[in-house]
């Protein structure tokens, strides 16, 4: 993908899901966080989920 391709790795990693563990892996769901800031007591920095502004060329403002 164009758009995941043009962040560092581990930012790109903020924007997919991931598998369920436990009990809910057993219905095949996925978990996608929205992290609106990091750094807390239980937060590593820089986790918090990466915001775009991407518009397609052909839509100009």
């Amino acid at each position: 993908d164009p758009l995941l391709a043009s962040l560092p790795p581990e930012r790109a990693a903020t924007l997919i899901a991931v598998p369920e563990t436990g009990d809910r892996a057993r219905h095949h769901s996925y978990r996608f966080d929205i992290r609106l800031q990091g750094g807390g007591e239980n937060d590593r920095a820089g986790e918090e989920t990466v915001f775009l502004d991407f518009r397609h060329p052909g839509n100009a403002l």
